[in-house]
């Protein structure tokens, strides 16, 4: 397979924080997959294909279809690590039904309160908007739960839940460790950008309540 900046190879979890991942959107990774099932149909033991087959269809929610690719590019790619607990996430999460542990997980949630450091409140404008929220440490790219404030508001209490989900089958309680953080946009836009400002929590277990998140950095 001809090597092409995809955002999903070995490579992608140190690179998907930086700014030439941005643009990568649920589309672009659904056009995606035929192309990499070519790939495939022509040499089956195409590693780099299906690890990125595996990740392509973890990113857009397709876990069943996630978890075959896995199984296949786990023993193709034995210096990739990382699949490994990816696949560990993607069986989990395709084993949910309706009614067993998904609906048990329906009242998890994680708050806090967020504040800014002020030297960096000097440099925002009240109405510049605050986004809170919660993502999976080993999973999808996309936000588990999201809450939008406003500078003028900070400090501020919060509380993410999982009627907050952008997608119904990522749910809070799914996941063992996620990110938790809080960024000031200064598009406006949800896509992180230079410039924005930020802090974050690693670790955090799904049910943590008195978190504190200290926006402190700035993207670069």
């Amino acid at each position: 397979m001809q090597e092409e900046n995809t955002g999903f190879g070995p490579e992608s979890s140190a690179q998907s924080q930086g700014p030439d991942n941005n643009d990568i959107t649920i589309e672009k990774v659904q056009s995606l997959i035929p192309v990499l099932k070519d790939y495939i149909q022509k040499d089956p033991k195409d590693a780099r294909a299906w690890a990125t087959l595996a990740r392509a269809y973890h990113y857009i929610g397709q876990f069943s279809e996630a978890a075959k690719a896995y199984k296949q590019a786990i023993p193709l790619n034995p210096q990739d690590a990382d699949l490994k607990s990816e696949y560990e996430v993607v069986l989990k999460l395709a084993q949910q039904h309706p009614g067993s542990n998904a609906a048990a997980a329906s009242g998890v949630s994680i708050s806090g309160r967020v504040d800014i450091a002020p030297a960096l409140l000097a440099q925002s404008h009240p109405d510049d908007i605050v986004y809170v929220f919660a993502k999976a440490e080993k999973g999808p790219p996309m936000p588990l739960a999201v809450l939008r404030l406003k500078v003028k508001d900070l400090p501020a209490n919060f509380k993410l839940d999982e009627s907050m989900a952008m997608m119904p089958q990522l749910k809070l309680g799914l996941f063992p460790r996620v990110i938790v953080g809080a960024r000031i946009s200064k598009s406006g836009n949800p896509v992180p950008s230079s410039g924005d400002l930020q802090g974050q929590i690693n670790g955090v277990s799904p049910g943590s309540t008195g978190l504190v998140i200290h926006i402190s950095e700035r993207v670069p």
